[in-house]
């Protein structure tokens, strides 16, 4: 079980990455399972889908980050002079607001991949509706030059349906290309050309270049919700774990209080004395097995509200390190119901902004359930780093 969680805490470090080429005549799928470790990447998986549609992505693992590459007949892919307004001779006549633009920058060019807002939407809506979240997008084939972080001495880099000449890790010329078979090797793996430009889209995503610029706020729902997934999924794990050591520290009590009866019945005859401390035995256990019930330990949908309503409330300037459940037990008259109560929730964390912590204060103190915050720590740890510690009376 302590495996299982470790493995858990580490699933971020597994990604699906997803290539969608749009054709006029039929769009076609193609993932790769990658684990990112040690800093090395594995294909772990590579398969085809059939459509995008809710029967073909349930073959996609749940909890695994997506990573999206589109290419193909919508994107168009074109270099201009790095001028104000550069944006609009790529698109002529159109509006800029209705597409999405990956670039990359090199000196005075700008080599950018662009493509219609609502083909992208279109994917990522499929996706959601699955419960699958894609946490990063790129466009067309100059996410190639990625690539150059581990074949630091190749002239050409060619994709599916491009081929681009590179020289001192300058971008030369770019032209479509047919298919050229052309295999690149990278650690231990044989990447095809269909392949180089879903490898790069991992590159980009693990070591972002500042001569990328690509629209991303689209984007910020899904990081949030692959976010909140494990956050969820390691903190039900670690409740199943403190759940099964309870019940297995009670098992042992009650196997040792029955051996001990054993051990006595074998001394004393069968009496009512005897009968009476086996009865209150099951009574005692009965007691456990209620406590256990009534106890909001295992009543999972309290903690799950808690952590989501915290969550959503977070804004981007704020990190948050750690949130504590505390479950204080108040003492007890005889024969009265024992009930666990989830009363306090400690939250850790960093800001980079005075307002904006403050203003997030501001925005808990309207969460129905909090009664009460107290702000336990607030210190200033550099220039653009404080750390706090806050206290939540529920």
């Amino acid at each position: 079980m302590i495996n299982q969680l470790k493995n858990i805490i580490n699933e971020t470090q597994k990604f699906y990455v997803l290539s969608v080429s749009l054709s006029a005549t039929k769009d076609t799928y193609y993932v790769l399972e990658v684990l990112y470790k040690d800093k090395a990447i594995t294909i772990l998986n590579k398969f085809n889908l059939s459509e995008l549609n809710q029967t073909s992505i349930k073959q996609l693992k749940k909890g695994y980050p997506i990573i999206l590459h589109i290419d193909g007949d919508s994107v168009i892919s074109k270099d201009v002079t790095n001028n104000v307004g550069y944006r609009n001779n790529l698109i002529f006549k159109s509006n800029p607001e209705e597409f999405y633009f990956y670039e990359y920058h090199q000196d005075n060019k700008v080599f950018a991949s662009l493509t219609r807002k609502e083909i992208v939407d279109d994917i990522l809506n499929k996706l959601n509706e699955a419960d699958k979240y894609v946490v990063h997008v790129t466009l067309g084939p100059f996410v190639l030059i990625n690539l150059l972080l581990v074949l630091k001495n190749e002239n050409t880099l060619v994709s599916n349906d491009y081929s681009i000449q590179i020289e001192d890790s300058y971008i030369q010329s770019y032209e479509k290309s047919g298919e050229t078979n052309l295999d690149y090797i990278i650690g231990d793996e044989s990447i095809s050309e269909r392949e180089t430009t879903l490898i790069a889209s991992v590159i980009e995503y693990l070591y972002p270049s500042q001569n990328i610029k690509t629209d991303s706020d689209y984007l910020n729902f899904n990081k949030e919700q692959q976010k909140y997934k494990k956050y969820f999924k390691v903190y039900g794990t670690a409740v199943l774990i403190t759940i099964l050591v309870a019940l297995f520290v009670s098992h042992f009590i009650l196997k040792s209080n029955v051996v001990e009866l054993a051990e006595k019945e074998s001394l004393i005859s069968i009496s009512n004395q005897t009968l009476k401390q086996i009865n209150d035995l099951k009574e005692e256990r009965g007691l456990k097995e209620k406590i256990l019930l009534s106890s909001s330990i295992i009543d999972k949908n309290y903690s799950a509200k808690y952590l989501s309503d915290l969550g959503k409330s977070v804004p981007l300037a704020i990190s948050l390190d750690f949130i504590k459940l505390k479950k204080p037990l108040k003492k007890i008259k005889p024969n009265e119901k024992v009930i666990y109560s989830l009363n306090t929730i400690e939250v850790s964390g960093y800001t980079t902004s005075d307002s904006i912590f403050n203003s997030w204060i501001k925005s808990l103190k309207e969460i129905v359930w909090i009664k009460q915050i107290e702000i336990l720590k607030y210190n200033e740890d550099s220039k653009s780093n404080n750390s706090f510690l806050i206290s939540l009376e529920i």
